[in-house]
């Protein structure tokens, strides 16, 4: 009796995970299709370039009319759309595309979308301007009869002008103003420039040794190794080229997986809902900058990149997000069946307004690959010039077959969330330390007799960030509210100095970034911690506090220092409960 009650128990386990799978790839199809949905109605009409956005006008992006035109071949593939219609659409990006000036080959990655402007002017990210050439290169798998206009609009581009031959060294982009290379040093391997990388030598404009040479710097965590690349976006930084090149089982892939994995354990620890970290628009403001993200918002592009890494913890936290109804319609898109919305705020339990080109591509194609059997990659792999740049890069690629285990084992511990107890940690009124003394052009620092530390920051016309680190004693701050900073004095050569940028450093070298505009009259400075941008943080142990001077930031351009002189004199740190 007891052996027919335990093969009944186990063939309604049984039943009931496979309905279960039945259900989940269900919700994934429907998935699939409404951000397809999404992606074909965000189209200018006369351009036939998508939108950044689903509302027209404005500025769109290469990265955009590649991900869309890669999305287009899956569509027509998986029978969301006809042939003949993705032909009309390939074919009048292809006709916009050739309409603009070009330098080298090249154009700029930000474009009108309604190509009011055809100039070749400012300059290209090469990050965002291969998207453009990876989506070509599937277009003619699909469509033979655009392939000798698009061989054209490829061969045009004249990779080696970003290699260089004496040093080995890459540049990220080309100013076109200017006509020369910006940057000159080495790709990080995780980062969305790897399809770059790629391309420059499976063309010829740079050696297969260029891939071993590309930035691999570590950072060990308690999640496993993590390549540097990601501090720029979160997940979509080194999983976003996954979705063109089989990645699973090699280091990229083991970046990724662990970098998913943190962010799983992270949302555990917090008693999140959810997770999935990456650049996106956070709601009710903008667009996420210099990849400091809050610890608030999520977005499902993220989660849809690593489903093939975790499907089951990717697939509850989409269904999470669907009942949460992200996937209605918002103001004056009520009727509208288009997936999910770029981001959610966990706290406030707000939905953004927005859908995104970038973002609604990245998961519609990673979608793709896991209910298609890696779709997006065959078609792309089965160009020649694809299938040549694979061979040449293979030796120099590190793959281990172990980890499609540790995927599957991480990914059977779906377990509930943790509870964020409430913390009995108590303040902590700290003394920084200067490592050393700071002598140069632009920073003079140094530790007075009664232990504050001096800073005077002069610009010199400097478009660079200038750093001062101050060690703190390794310290736990989980679960307190404020840091606040206590400044002795300040003198700058402008009534406001204008801001300074804040960064906690943690024992991996991972940061949590703030920003506090100076003012003469006032030297307290009050912080909320969960406010502070960045959640890749061991926050029960912080080893220094960096304060970055920047008289030209690249992102949050409005928190500057405007003065061109500014000294301060520091005198403790407070963490306050």
């Amino acid at each position: 009796m007891k052996t027919l009650s335990l093969f009944i128990s186990i063939l309604l386990i049984l039943l009931s995970t496979q309905a279960q799978s039945h259900s989940d790839k269900d919700l994934l199809k429907r998935l699939h299709a409404d951000t397809w949905n999404c992606l074909d109605s965000m189209i200018d009409p006369g351009t036939g370039f998508p939108q950044d956005t689903q509302y027209p006008g404005g500025h769109t992006n290469t990265t955009n009319i590649g991900l869309y035109l890669a999305s287009l071949c899956v569509a027509v593939e998986t029978n969301l759309t006809t042939h003949e219609h993705g032909f009309l659409r390939a074919e009048r990006i292809l006709t916009s595309l050739e309409s603009l000036e070009r330098l080298h080959g090249f154009i700029p990655h930000i474009l009108d979308v309604q190509l009011k402007s055809k100039k070749a002017t400012g300059y290209v990210a090469i990050s965002d301007f291969n998207k453009l050439i990876v989506g070509l290169i599937m277009t003619k798998q699909i469509w033979p009869k655009l392939s000798p206009r698009v061989d054209k609009f490829i061969n045009a581009v004249q990779w080696e002008k970003l290699y260089h031959k004496e040093t080995g060294n890459v540049s990220w982009g080309y100013d076109f103003d200017k006509d020369m290379p910006l940057g000159n040093g080495q790709l990080w391997l995780t980062a969305d420039t790897r399809s770059a990388a790629f391309l420059m030598i499976a063309t010829g404009a740079a050696p297969p040794r260029m891939w071993a040479a590309m930035d691999r710097s570590p950072l060990y965590t308690p999640y496993g190794k993590i390549l540097r690349g990601y501090g720029m976006g979160g997940l979509f930084m080194m999983a976003m080229d996954s979705i063109f090149l089989d990645e699973l089982a090699t280091e990229v892939g083991e970046s990724s997986g662990n970098f998913a994995w943190q962010q799983i354990q992270f949302s555990k620890k917090r008693g999140y809902p959810f997770w999935g970290w990456s650049n996106c628009y956070m709601p009710g403001k903008g667009y996420t900058e210099g990849g400091h993200l809050s610890e608030q918002v999520i977005t499902p592009h993220a989660l849809a990149l690593m489903i093939d890494f975790y499907p089951r913890h990717v697939t509850q936290a989409l269904r999470g997000l669907i009942d949460s109804g992200g996937s209605k319609g918002p103001h004056d898109f009520e009727d509208v069946n288009w997936g999910l919305r770029d981001a959610y705020n966990m706290k406030t339990k707000e939905w953004d307004h927005r859908y995104l080109s970038l973002d609604q591509g990245m998961l519609f194609l990673a979608l793709s690959n896991h209910l298609h059997d890696g779709l997006v990659r065959k078609i792309y792999s089965a160009d020649p010039l694809v299938q040549h740049g694979l061979k040449l890069i293979a030796p120099y690629t590190q793959t281990n077959k172990g980890l499609i285990n540790l995927w599957a084992q991480r990914d059977a511990q779906i377990d509930a969330l943790s509870i964020n107890k409430k913390s009995t940690q108590k303040s902590l009124h700290i003394k920084p330390l200067l490592p050393k003394l700071i002598n140069n052009a632009h920073i003079k620092a140094q530790t007075n007799a009664n232990q504050s530390i001096s800073i005077s920051f002069d610009n010199k016309a400097s478009e660079e960030p200038h750093h001062v680190a101050l060690e703190l004693p390794l310290i736990d701050i989980s679960g307190l509210k404020s840091m606040q900073v206590n400044i002795d004095k300040i003198d700058s050569s402008k009534d406001q100095p204008g801001w300074l940028r804040l960064m906690l450093i943690d024992e991996f070298n991972q940061s949590r970034y703030a920003h506090i505009e100076l003012n003469k009259s006032q030297l307290s400075y009050q912080i909320n911690l969960e406010t502070m941008l960045g959640i890749h943080i061991n926050e029960h142990k912080i080893k220094s506090l960096q304060l970055v001077f920047w008289s030209k930031p690249w992102y949050y351009q409005d928190f500057k220092m405007k003065a061109d002189k500014v000294s301060l004199q520091i005198n403790k740190i407070d963490f306050l409960q």
